[in-house]
């Protein structure tokens, strides 16, 4: 039979063995297999074209199984690993590894394929950091950091109210004036201090430091920022001592802020201030009259002097003329402060 006959192959010169079985198995999958061939017979046709030419049927056929059997070997040494073809054995025995249907035979072989060692750098993502808090240790307080505190005393008059209005707006701290809240103390029905914060305050003498500074300490603890404006306290040596035993473990006193003026500004001031209420229907401060005026003064002299003598010592008081308007006062204070801190 002519399909099992030897021909010679054209390329190496040697012989090859065509079995039927190979012969039939390649012929089924139309030619070479490769969807651009126009080498598509039936078994007929190439039994027909075999005994026509010879072994000119052979030679294509040997040739095109060479060249499929190259492009395997090169696609194995590349590390190319197609799905064998069953039926299709090799020239050790084995299946082909390729892809018959799926090779180009008009592409040129661009070489084994290459893969880099080198290890790819990813890159790190940035942890965010939280912004930081507003200028004046706003923000809430991290359970480590202690209250920055300073404060502010001067006599009756002397506009510590109004500076510490603007410097809690211009750098963010928050102010607490002790006398208003020993005023809201009293005035609420539920306290039990509320009798005895009036009698002190009716006759111009100094609330007891329990109180005003566990008022203080309330006030610190339920504000979201770390930095206050004291205002009006330590009144004497009693407050000042009180506050280094209940509070040094707590809070940071950074300075003083000593404002002073003359009693006649003073005494004025707390008189226009009682009367601008009175026109515009506020109630008018019960401390805001001549003979408690007077009361205070004495008092200031007598008891809060030398709490401010005792900061001088220190290095840590800022002393400051509020005589003049409060814009220019303002204009001296605020070169004491930063936003971040006070220096």
């Amino acid at each position: 039979s002519v399909l099992g006959q030897r021909t010679t192959g054209d390329e190496e010169g040697g012989e090859a063995d065509l079995p039927a079985t190979r012969l039939r198995g390649w012929a089924a999958r139309g030619g070479n297999g490769n969807p651009r061939s126009t080498l598509k017979y039936t078994m007929e046709e190439i039994q027909s074209h075999a005994n026509e030419t010879k072994g000119a049927y052979f030679y294509l056929f040997q040739r095109t199984l060479r060249k499929n059997e190259e492009v395997a070997r090169r696609r194995r040494a590349a590390g190319i690993h197609a799905k064998p073809l069953s039926g299709m054995p090799d020239d050790h025995g084995g299946d082909v590894h390729c892809s018959w249907g799926a090779l180009d035979w008009d592409r040129p072989f661009a070489g084994p394929r290459t893969t880099s060692t080198t290890p790819t750098k990813t890159a790190k993502k940035k942890k965010k950091t939280p912004p930081p808090p507003p200028p004046g240790g706003g923000g809430l307080l991290p359970p480590t950091t202690k209250f920055q505190v300073v404060f502010v005393l001067g006599g009756p008059g002397a506009g510590k109210g109004t500076q510490c209005a603007k410097i809690a707006q211009t750098f963010r701290y928050v102010h607490l004036s002790a006398g208003d809240l020993l005023r809201a103390e009293r005035q609420d029905p539920a306290s039990e201090h509320g009798d005895l914060i009036n009698s002190y305050i009716k006759d111009g003498k100094i609330v007891p430091v329990e109180i005003t500074l566990a008022l203080l300490k309330k006030a610190m603890a339920t504000s979201r920022s770390s930095h206050f404006l004291v205002d009006g306290f330590p009144r004497n040596l009693d407050n000042l001592n009180g506050w280094n035993t209940h509070m040094a473990d707590c809070a940071d006193v950074n300075f003083l802020l000593f404002l002073h003026t003359t009693e006649e500004v003073m005494q004025d001031r707390i008189l226009a201030r009682g009367a601008e209420a009175a026109k515009n229907g506020h109630a008018v401060r019960a401390d805001d009259n001549v003979d408690t005026i007077k009361k205070r003064f004495r008092t200031y002299l007598d008891s809060t002097m030398p709490i401010i003598d005792h900061f001088k010592k220190l290095g840590k008081c800022v002393d400051v003329d509020s005589s003049p308007p409060p814009d220019d006062v303002f204009a001296k204070v605020a070169t004491h402060f930063r936003p971040s801190s006070p220096s």
